[in-house]
């Protein structure tokens, strides 16, 4: 289930009928799902409307809508457990950690763990009925457990946190929802201002290491906490209130142990360690785990006899602390191979595992790096597989934080004298100058090529690299940002980077506003190889074509976008016909390579994309189309008001930028000046867009959807297919498509009209273009013949 008021309600009846829950993050990838699906073995998942589409797929016949169950309860509530108390040693649930085997491991709380838990941090964080308790983390996560179940037994509010990426975003929702008790990773706290928040009496640090900075900016005027535990502990074991005068120790402590856990420090044979020594933490009491779900060995490894209480265990937790004088403890580090990304604690043996297993890979290796941001993994391999291609199985397959920074491709793993993989060879591989493609030819780009290197913590950035092609994510374009607005003083937006993520583009888009290089076509992909075929996608109604960045980057073939030239087409290409003409031209005089040619569009560049093939194939030069969702050719009339017009034309600005971030203005603009002003004052638009420049772009959405408007496609008898999202609301006009489309492949991607161009819809299409690509139509062959000798009519 999504995080919405349907998640608490399902866990609750779940608890209530004696039963057990297993968290599903709907975000992770399907196969990631169904091997969760599998090693549970769970006999029913509960789901809502908005992810039940995707249950049926995963789970099929096993899925159950909660408004079902609500509608079979009838008006009296069933009574078979009301009067039976809950068993302490009952099973409560299920929540998956990282697997050396490749396999994640499934930790099995109680519900004693779990009420232990919760009575022990109502007390520790002072949570009463008038608290404001924000849920914010994943219900993958196990902080999950400890947001929601705390607030629910002290009768505070649990204030549902809204899907945000922009730090000022977080800020001002914290501060909107008046929150006054929040659990944030440090990683996140490092990135938002520590002033401000008054309402926000009590901040909890935990899933990784908090560092004195943190503290210096969080603690002022409010209750600092560091909270420390494994998952197997049942959240957490330790905490401590810190502040900057609490402690001129080195490294922030992780507190004692909280109400009901017992923490000790054990050298190598299980005896106590001096107070001042470092040793391994063992944890037991109330939280104990019962183990992970059939994994007796692994069981059996982790959790131990109680060397001095017969009958009990301690749980080995792998980390190495030091006790203070004082008794609380420091925390020192790993003694084995796990290692925490972005907060969560993963095995590298899990990634390791999964490339092994892939195609094309004959041998695997994977090593921790440190970072900017903290530590990072970079994985090596050996056999024929692309990279990019490596990196889009390992999407399809693994939660974000098990995606390596660099796929690097060797001959052969360095070994050692008996055979092993020898890890110490395998050191990060850092671009160097003589690598870095281009240099800068202004300050700006300059300066934005050392904001890249000092963000990813490499050598020298090209002008033409893709910050994301050289390891860069979610968070760390949200420093990129952060680095840029204070170092350079240019308001920067993370979107920007997302759709401008190389210096020279993004020095252009600062330059003249954000338009994207000259000329019809795009590179989408930059450093992609050539051969394997080409892909062109056609421009939506806004013209630009960022939305299809997301797709280019899981292809290793190049990728283009057909992009709206604005004020230079001509009036002749006014119809989409023209337009699809001049972009055939467009496509001939380039020409594109060896290997197949597809050529894709959604929704309004569907329509585009379907007058291009039309004229290639004209100019007996076919190509493989691929439409997905095209637009509904009776949806745009001369009836449309102002109002309609606009928040249409927001949606469209909001996807140039990312296919993702989809945002309603409070209010709906009547005019084109009042919708600059909210989409400004509500953070919809980057702060660095003018007017000006917002009326251009307006003025060829408008051509754009007047196009649409008379727009009457002939039928097409081409090979192609056709991809429609899972969502029925496009039922009535697939009819009209379908007589136009006779000879297509049709195809179904879970998702929205709109999100199907997000994972997991995402995963679907990227397979299908490949298969386009694996085996082209007919007649392609004979494309660079033609392109020397071509004669398309205006």
């Amino acid at each position: 289930m999504q995080r919405t008021p349907d998640l608490i309600v399902g866990l609750l009846g779940i608890l209530e009928a004696h039963a057990a829950y297993v968290p599903l993050d709907p975000q992770l990838p399907e196969a990631r799902l169904r091997m969760l699906l599998d090693d549970s073995r769970l006999s029913l998942v509960l789901t809502h409307e908005p992810t039940a589409e995707r249950v049926e797929r995963i789970a099929p016949r096993a899925g159950v809508l909660l408004s079902e169950c609500e509608a079979a309860g009838g008006d009296e509530p069933d009574t078979e457990y009301a009067d039976e108390a809950m068993p302490p040693a009952g099973l409560a649930y299920v929540i998956y950690t990282s697997g050396s085997t490749g396999r994640p491991k499934g930790v099995s709380i109680t519900r004693g763990g779990l009420l232990h838990l919760a009575r022990a941090q109502i007390v520790a964080f002072g949570i009463v009925a008038e608290s404001r308790v924000c849920q914010f983390a994943s219900i993958g996560f196990d902080a999950s457990v400890s947001e929601m179940f705390t607030s629910l037994l002290s009768g505070a509010c649990l204030v549902m946190a809204e899907d945000v990426q922009e730090p000022e975003r977080l800020m001002r929702w914290l501060e909107t929802e008046a929150v006054s008790h929040a659990t944030l990773p440090p990683a996140l706290l490092q990135l938002l201002p520590g002033d401000g928040l008054p309402v926000l009496g009590t901040l909890v640090s935990a899933g990784e290491r908090c560092s004195w900075e943190i503290v210096r900016s969080w603690s002022a005027g409010r209750r600092l906490i560091n909270a420390y535990g494994p998952t197997e502990v049942t959240v957490c074991a330790s905490w401590g209130e810190v502040a900057e005068w609490s402690s001129p120790w080195a490294r922030v402590p992780i507190g004692e142990a909280l109400e009901g856990a017992e923490l000790y420090v054990l050298d190598d044979g299980m005896m106590p360690v001096v107070r001042g020594g470092s040793g391994e933490l063992y944890v037991g009491g109330a939280g104990l785990a019962r183990g992970y779900l059939g994994r007796s060995g692994a069981s059996a490894e982790r959790f131990v006899p109680h060397p001095w209480r017969e009958g009990a265990r301690l749980y080995r937790t792998g980390d190495r602390v030091r006790e203070r004088p004082d008794g609380w403890l420091e925390y020192l580090g790993r003694r084995d191979e796990q290692v925490k990304i972005r907060g969560v604690r993963v095995e590298p043996g899990e990634l390791e595992a999964t490339l092994a297993g892939l195609s094309g890979v004959s041998a695997a290796a994977v090593v921790v790096v440190g970072t900017a941001e903290g530590s990072a993994l970079d994985a090596y391999v050996v056999g024929e597989a692309e990279p990019a291609w490596l990196r889009q199985q390992l999407r399809e397959r693994l939660p974000g934080y098990l995606q390596p920074r660099e796929v690097h491709r060797l001959e052969a793993l360095p070994r050692t004298a008996n055979g092993k993989v020898d890890r110490r060879r395998l050191e990060p591989v850092e671009i160097g100058p003589a690598e870095a493609k281009g240099g800068p030819a202004s300050e700006i780009e300059a300066q934005l090529c050392r904001c890249m290197e000092a963000v990813l913590g490499r050598g020298a950035v090209g002008v033409e690299d893709s910050f994301f092609d050289l390891g860069g994510n979610s968070l760390s374009a949200v420093r990129l940002t952060t680095a840029i607005r204070e170092q350079l003083k240019l308001q920067i937006q993370v979107r920007d980077v997302f759709m401008f993520p190389s210096p020279a583009m993004l020095a252009k888009r600062v330059e003249d506003g954000g338009d994207l290089p000259a000329g019809a076509l795009v590179p989408l992909n930059h450093g992609a190889r050539d051969g394997g075929g080409r892909v062109y996608c056609a421009h939506t109604l806004s013209g630009e074509v960022g939305i299809y960045r997301r797709l280019a980057s899981g292809l290793a073939c190049r990728v283009h976008g057909l992009r709206d030239e604005g004020d230079t087409v001509a009036p002749e290409q006014e119809t989409l016909e023209a337009r699809g003409r001049a972009f055939a031209r467009t496509i001939l005089n380039e020409g594109r390579g060896d290997g197949p040619t597809v050529i894709l569009g959604w929704s309004f560049g569907a329509c585009v994309a379907l007058e291009t093939a039309r004229a290639l194939r004209q100019a007996g030069a076919p190509a493989e189309l691929v439409l997905i969702e095209p637009a509904a050719l009776d949806a745009v009339t001369s009836g449309n008001t102002e109002q309609a017009v606009l928040t249409l034309f927001m949606h469209e600005w909001q996807s140039a930028f990312d296919s993702a971030a989809q945002r309603d203005l409070p209010t709906a603009p009547s005019t084109l000046e009042e919708l600059y002003r909210l989409a400004l004052d509500h953070g919809v638009l980057p702060g660095t867009i003018q007017l000006s420049t917002l009326r251009e772009h307006f003025s060829r959405f408008r051509r754009n959807l007047n196009a649409l408007w008379h727009y009457r496609p002939l039928d097409y008898d081409g090979p192609g297919r056709v991809i429609w999202s899972e969502n029925a609301e496009n039922a009535n006009h697939r009819s009209v498509w379908n007589t136009i489309l006779a000879n297509v492949k049709h195809e179904i991607a879970p998702g929205t009209h709109r999100s199907v161009m997000t994972n997991p819809g995402l995963a679907r299409i990227e397979s299908l273009v490949r298969k386009c690509l694996i085996s082209p139509i007919d007649g392609q062959s004979s494309f660079n013949a033609i392109a020397k000798d071509f004669n398309l009519p205006n």
